[in-house]
């Protein structure tokens, strides 16, 4: 006589077991309530056994005869239901920048053969896709906008072509980082000194660009190295105001933002306060104070006010 039916056991397979008490049994498997799609098979003298190729989420009803020399008992019957297709565990995020994050998870089972990887701007636009091998278990995002929500799904993929429930997580890229404080200072008649404060190092340069404000003159321009955070402009007109305007390049060939300031150099100005002294009838000293800009030298003229 057949005893109580138990099922246990991992999702695509259900072991079914029952209590023994002859040689052999006979068992069937049918979803409940699809009398069309009935499977049955004879086994040995055992109390347990594998459905396997089952559908996830599906409700079976078994039934298990004993089979006897002398014919075959009324089936012990009872209906389970297998677990849903396991999905990939902990999806999580790290390693977050202005234009990329990274995203890593756990296996959820031994028999998954590959990952389906999606992500996108939360709020709408183009879905990108990686295919993945069943090996992995992180994958870097790159090529992200700044300051920006990301949507990323991942869906495991079994032998049997079986598909897990999409797990996703929401992550937002950093604002991007901009260049602060950029000043013009050491001014001369033919010179200014560019400096700027930014701690980024993924900046590879700087691209730095100087014209005279409202002139005819074509636009210069300076590749200052990544660890650089000042420059001297030479070359210029004196008493003239200029716009500097500095942009980071990045090593993934990006460009930052670019930050404009103006400044001016010195005019050719005259030495001031031109005293004598040290009068006697044959000569006097005279003297001046030097110009905010440094002169080279200086030109003295001098004559009798009256013939």
């Amino acid at each position: 006589m057949l005893q109580a039916l138990q099922s246990g056991g991992p999702d695509g397979g259900t072991w079914i077991t029952w209590c023994l008490s002859q040689e052999q049994k006979n068992a069937a498997k049918t979803p409940t309530g699809n009398v069309t799609n009935q499977t049955e098979m004879m086994m040995g003298p055992v109390s347990s056994f594998e459905l396997r190729n089952l559908t996830s989420l599906m409700e079976y009803s078994v039934a298990v005869s004993a089979l006897y020399d002398e014919g075959v008992s009324e089936p012990l019957t009872d209906a389970f239901t297998t677990t849903p297709v396991p999905g990939p565990l902990n999806l999580r995020s790290s390693d977050i920048t202005e234009h990329s994050f990274r995203v890593s998870w756990d296996h959820s089972a031994a028999d998954i053969e590959l990952y389906r990887l999606s992500w996108a701007p939360f709020t709408g636009g183009n879905t990108q896709e990686e295919i993945l091998s069943s090996s992995k278990q992180h994958f870097l995002l790159s090529g992200l906008s700044a300051s920006t929500e990301y949507e990323v799904m991942l869906t495991a993929v079994f032998h049997d072509e079986s598909e897990s429930d999409t797990v996703s997580l929401i992550e937002t890229t950093l604002a991007q980082q901009q260049i602060q404080n950029l000043q013009v200072s050491g001014e001369t008649t033919e010179s200014l000194e560019a400096s700027w404060e930014m701690e980024d190092v993924s900046v590879q340069s700087y691209r730095l660009t100087y014209a005279a404000v409202g002139g005819d003159q074509d636009q210069d321009t300076v590749l200052v190295p990544g660890g650089q955070r000042s420059q001297e402009l030479q070359g210029l007109l004196p008493d003239t105001r200029y716009k500097v305007s500095i942009t980071p390049l990045y090593r993934d060939e990006r460009e930052g933002l670019t930050v404009t300031t103006t400044g001016s150099t010195l005019s050719l100005s005259p030495p001031q306060n031109l005293r004598s002294s040290e009068h006697w009838f044959n000569r006097f000293r005279i003297s001046w104070d030097h110009p905010p800009s440094a002169a080279m030298g200086y030109r003295a003229v001098y004559q009798p006010l009256y013939d």
